[in-house]
C-alpha cells in the first residue's frame, strides 16, 4: 500500500475530474462534482489528516509526459499527443488541457494505485482491469478499495458498498447484513462480500466482535 494513501487518492480523484473537464471553473467545484454521490459518513470523518495542497493538481515533468505517451491506457486515454498537436486541436483551451493531461500523467506514473482507484470511481469507462494495478478489497480504503468496482462479488460492488464496509470495519461490526448510510436508509452488505473479505484475510481489520 502506498504510504499516506489518502492524499494521493484525493489528488488523483480531483485530477481525474479535471481530465474529464479541464475547463472547470475551480478545483473545488471539480472535486465536489466528482463526489456528489459519495455517502460521506463515519468513514470520511475517520480519515487521516490531509496535506494542505491536496486540491492543487501536481505539476508534471517531461518524464511524466513521456510516460503518458508510452502508456496512454494507464492515464485512461487512447493516446496522448505532443504539445504542438494539442495546440492545433484545442487552440486557446490547449494550456488547460495540457495541465490536466500532465497532472494525470504524474498521478499515473507516481501513484499508480491511487490513480487506478480514482478512475474506477470518477471515470469508470476509462478504467482498464488489464492495464491498471490490481485493486485490493481492503475495507479501510473506502472508495479506494476494489469494493467500488461494479464486477466485485458478482456485480455487487459500488461506492455505497465500499463506504458501508468501511464503516462496519471502523465500528468492528463484522458480518452485519447492512450498515446505516449517511444520506439515509441502510446499505446492504450481502453475505458473499463477507466471504470474499474473509478469504482475503481482512477479518482482523474489524476492530471488535460484531454487536448483534
Amino acid at each position: 500500500m502506498e504510504e499516506h494513501l489518502m492524499d494521493p487518492l484525493l489528488r488523483a480523484a480531483l485530477t481525474a475530474r479535471l481530465l474529464a473537464d479541464p475547463t472547470a471553473h475551480s478545483l473545488l467545484d471539480s472535486w465536489t462534482a466528482a463526489h456528489l454521490e459519495a455517502p460521506f459518513g463515519p468513514a470520511w470523518d475517520a480519515a487521516p489528516p490531509l496535506a494542505d495542497d491536496w486540491r492543487t493538481p501536481p505539476e508534471y515533468t517531461p518524464a511524466d509526459w513521456r510516460y503518458g505517451q508510452d502508456n496512454p491506457v494507464r492515464l485512461g486515454l487512447k493516446t496522448l499527443p505532443d504539445s504542438d498537436t494539442l495546440g492545433t486541436l484545442f487552440g486557446t483551451d490547449a494550456p488547460q488541457r495540457r495541465s490536466a493531461l500532465g497532472a494525470a500523467a504524474v498521478m499515473a506514473r507516481r501513484h499508480p494505485y491511487a490513480w487506478a482507484a480514482a478512475l474506477a470511481v470518477t471515470a469508470p469507462d476509462r478504467f482498464d482491469l488489464r492495464s491498471h494495478p490490481t485493486m485490493r478489497p481492503d475495507p479501510l480504503l473506502g472508495w479506494g478499495s476494489a469494493l467500488t468496482l461494479k464486477p466485485f462479488a458478482g456485480g455487487l460492488g459500488g461506492l455505497p458498498l465500499a463506504y458501508a464496509v468501511r464503516d462496519a470495519a471502523l465500528m468492528g461490526r463484522w458480518g452485519v447484513p447492512s450498515m446505516p448510510c449517511a444520506t439515509g436508509g441502510d446499505t446492504p452488505i450481502p453475505a458473499p462480500v463477507w466471504t470474499i473479505l474473509d478469504r482475503f484475510g481482512y477479518r482482523p481489520a474489524f476492530r471488535r466482535d460484531p454487536e448483534f
